[in-house]
């Protein structure tokens, strides 16, 4: 199934679940719910964009964009770990331990619910 297959399920199967407590069949409403929900993660699972190679570590934004951890030299020789969230485009420098870089762009991901970008 592609993404749009899985939103529109979750959306017939979130409108059934509708339909089911309106008739007052408490029974099935729970289930059906549930298996909406299923339907619309599967739909968010699949529509996120691939890490690319080269990148150290990468986390998913709220909305499913990535937020990327490069290693790089400096011009002085330093390695650094630079971030990028690839959906409201925020960049960060980096530090020099992978650590610190890990947490503020996890962080950041956590926090963010801007779209991917597309490039």
């Amino acid at each position: 199934m592609t993404t749009l297959d899985h939103a529109e399920k979750a959306r017939r199967v979130a409108d059934e679940a509708h339909s089911v407590v309106w008739q007052k069949d408490n029974a099935r409403a729970p289930h059906l719910i549930a298996l909406a929900q299923v339907y619309a993660d599967l739909a968010k699972l699949a529509a996120r964009p691939a890490i690319p190679d080269g990148i150290e570590l990468a986390f998913y934004n709220q909305a499913g964009a990535l937020v990327t951890v490069t290693k790089t030299q400096t011009a002085t020789g330093y390695t650094v770990y630079p971030w990028t969230c690839h959906g409201c485009r925020t960049d960060y420098e980096g530090y020099s331990t992978r650590a610190h870089s890990k947490n503020d762009a996890e962080q950041h991901a956590a926090d963010c619910t801007a779209l991917q970008i597309a490039t």
